[in-house]
């Protein structure tokens, strides 16, 4: 055998290996974000740029092109929405129409129906949780999932993603929303915040940078971006990848849809307004976003 091609299959045991390891810490990453600590987007980023030093270093320059936009982005989404209920001249007056709405519409509040079923199956509610915690670990995962395969799909992905976000704002400034829980501990409907309560989600400790510079808005509930970010991510996996294997992702904003209802976090009208909406941020023609993507978003 030739110097060169000991040096090829030497090349390819190493570049096996890599990709061995790779997988592996792949699956690390998302055990731990799953079952042992949930973080938000900027710690993923992290996770993400070592392991790009560790396995794809030539990639350094790309990653820090691409992903410093889109979480510098979703930042800014994250610091607004803390704040543009304080603005909003309509806060007082559409805090509770869809509480209202849902009233005529339903006998029974979906939420109160859901828990009145199923409060005390903790196996349920701990399983429906179990989705409900990777709200943001499905989306991001999947972004870096997209960008090893394909920093084009990336890029849409990342644009469309941020549009979702940023036209959730609006909704957030016009249509100040308050969730179950808050209609409840103003009202008294007998719901229970189940989020805070003895289920799986207090075994999972949270780490975030985001949050010691941005502050919550407790009446961002329409639309559901708890729902509306992982209905985009399984419905743009199905679109661009055209598998009937990525169909079996849609389980994950179902089950988050059904738990964000269960835990009173979201009405049932906001998870569809959620559902709507990554479905017209999908649609969107990429031609669009061009302009966009390249002169300010991931500029040549």
């Amino acid at each position: 055998m030739s110097d060169m091609s000991k040096k090829i299959l030497k090349k390819q045991s190493v570049n096996k290996h890599s990709q061995i390891w790779l997988i592996f810490i792949l699956f690390y990453i998302s055990f731990m974000s799953l079952f042992v600590l949930r973080v938000s987007a900027e710690i993923f980023a992290i996770y993400f740029f070592i392991i790009v030093v560790g396995f794809r270093r030539a990639l350094i320059s790309r990653f820090a092109k691409h992903w410093i936009p889109f979480i510098g982005f979703f930042f800014l989404y994250e610091f607004i929405r803390g704040y543009v209920d304080d603005i909003s001249p309509f806060y007082n007056t559409t805090l509770l129409w869809i509480y209202k709405l849902e009233s005529l519409m339903f006998k029974e509040l979906p939420t109160a129906f859901l828990q009145r079923i199923f409060l005390e199956n903790r196996f349920i509610v701990n399983f429906s949780l179990f989705f409900y915690a990777s709200f943001y670990y499905f989306p991001f995962f999947s972004a870096f999932a997209i960008w090893l395969n394909n920093t084009k799909k990336f890029e849409k992905f990342a644009l469309k993603f941020l549009l979702l976000s940023f036209i959730g704002l609006i909704f957030f400034f016009l249509i100040p929303t308050a969730p179950p829980w808050l209609v409840d501990h103003n009202l008294n409907l007998g719901l229970e915040r189940v989020i805070y309560t003895d289920t799986i989600l207090k075994q999972i400790a949270g780490v975030s940078i985001f949050y010691y510079f941005v502050y919550g808005n407790a009446v961002a509930a329409l639309p559901s971006l708890h729902t509306a970010w992982p209905v985009f991510t399984a419905l743009f996996l199905i679109k661009e990848y055209k598998s009937k294997i990525f169909y079996i992702l849609l389980i994950v904003p179902i089950m988050i849809s059904f738990s964000v209802v269960l835990s009173a976090e979201h009405f049932l009208l906001d998870v569809v307004a959620g559902w709507l909406l990554a479905y017209f941020c999908l649609r969107v023609p990429s031609k669009v976003l061009k302009p966009i993507s390249n002169k300010i978003f991931f500029s040549r």
